[in-house]
């Protein structure tokens, strides 16, 4: 190898590391931009993904809800979920989780389609947003579990089975 070799190889580095300080200079400088813009970008899908939400809460609200507990939440046959102690209480989870299976022992039936109910799980969370967005505005209802603006309607009582009462028309 002749000295000009080394020298033309010598300068041939020096460029590699120019360019390879200028790559990772602009990489550098480059993530923080792209994080500002990504961020902004999650924000407004983010605002996107929820306003659909409570709509579709609000949707399924009046349709499955609002006999029991009122349009507004106020508290039909059911308790009052638009109450500030019921908000403060309550977690999004346990709402969540009592939409999905209801309450044993009340009208409050399972909700979740796996277990019979008619709705998703995507559905049971729009719906919990939608109760959670009252959280903001909710009334002082301290009373929000027991007092009801309507008798509940009776639960159907079990037919009798056509033997049984075929049994009872014959004397025995």
């Amino acid at each position: 190898m002749s000295a000009d070799d080394d020298e033309a190889l010598e300068r041939s580095l020096h460029r590699w590391k120019i360019a390879g300080i200028i790559v990772l200079l602009m990489l550098v400088l480059g993530f923080p931009i792209y994080r500002a813009a990504d961020a902004r970008s999650r924000s407004v899908n983010s605002n996107t993904r929820e306003a659909g939400m409570l709509d579709t809460g609000e949707k399924l609200w009046a349709d499955h809800c609002a006999t029991c507990h009122g349009e507004k939440g106020e508290g039909v046959y059911a308790p009052a979920l638009n109450s500030r102690q019921f908000l403060q209480e309550t977690t999004p989870q346990k709402i969540s989780g009592l939409v999905r299976v209801g309450v044993p022992g009340t009208l409050m039936q399972t909700w979740v389609d796996e277990l019979g109910g008619p709705l998703t799980d995507e559905q049971i969370e729009a719906v919990t947003a939608f109760i959670v967005s009252w959280t903001p505005n909710a009334p002082d209802y301290p009373d929000w579990r027991t007092e009801f603006l309507g008798t509940p309607p009776p639960v159907p009582s079990p037919s009798p089975s056509p033997t049984a009462s075929a049994g009872t028309a014959s004397g025995e």
